[in-house]
């Protein structure tokens, strides 16, 4: 049979009903459930559960999971299948999987983008509290005998940063920047935002 529990009860339901499935992830305040916009299906980041029941929605099924910093809650609203005079065609199997793909597909993406984001600022928060004094908000600066960081490589940036946390380059400068020479996740997320404001370049993404 089904081995997703949502698909198969969506299938039992009824065969001649809209049927759309939305999701809340990591959220702290189950009372307020209701109130606040979903992401995914109908819901699309605009509507909450009531939005979506004063448009002629009604609550199938609610299938909760604990988050990494909350509960995650899964919605599958189903609607008349005569609205308006017009009715709507039967939902086969394959549509509500194609439907429960593209849900997964929404919440890996947003898992992405949020992860990304996380690095950016991240990134951003280092470069300008431990570099920006020397090299400039925008890597425009040539402080001492270190090179501008503006137009250098990403790949060059890597290696530089490696040798100096090693003592194995010294232009002049090796004694200053050692104690900024950042550990691995560090260094990612700082490329990762000079990448974002064109100060450094990654040659794959030519």
């Amino acid at each position: 049979m089904y081995k997703n529990p949502l698909l198969a009860l969506v299938l039992t339901t009824s065969l001649f009903a809209d049927v759309t499935m939305c999701y809340k992830e990591n959220f702290t305040t189950p009372s307020k459930i209701e109130t606040v916009t979903l992401d995914g299906g109908d819901c699309n980041g605009k509507y909450s559960v009531n939005d979506m029941k004063k448009s002629g929605w009604s609550i199938k099924d609610i299938s909760t999971s604990k988050g990494e910093n909350g509960m995650n809650y899964t919605y599958i609203f189903s609607k008349s299948s005569d609205v308006a005079g017009i009715p709507i065609a039967p939902i086969s199997s394959e549509a509500l999987k194609e439907q429960l793909t593209i849900l997964d597909n929404q919440k890996t993406q947003k898992a992405k983008d949020e992860k990304e984001n996380e690095a950016l600022a991240s990134g951003k928060k280092i470069y300008e509290k431990q570099c920006a004094r020397c090299h400039g908000l925008n890597g425009e600066l040539k402080p001492h005998t270190s090179d501008k960081l503006i137009g250098m490589s990403s790949e060059d940036f890597s290696d530089i940063m490696r040798a100096y946390g090693m003592h194995d380059r010294d232009k002049g400068a090796g004694i200053l920047m050692s104690p900024y020479s950042l550990i691995s996740s560090d260094k990612k997320d700082v490329i990762k935002y000079l990448e974002s404001i064109n100060v450094l370049v990654n040659p794959v993404k030519k």
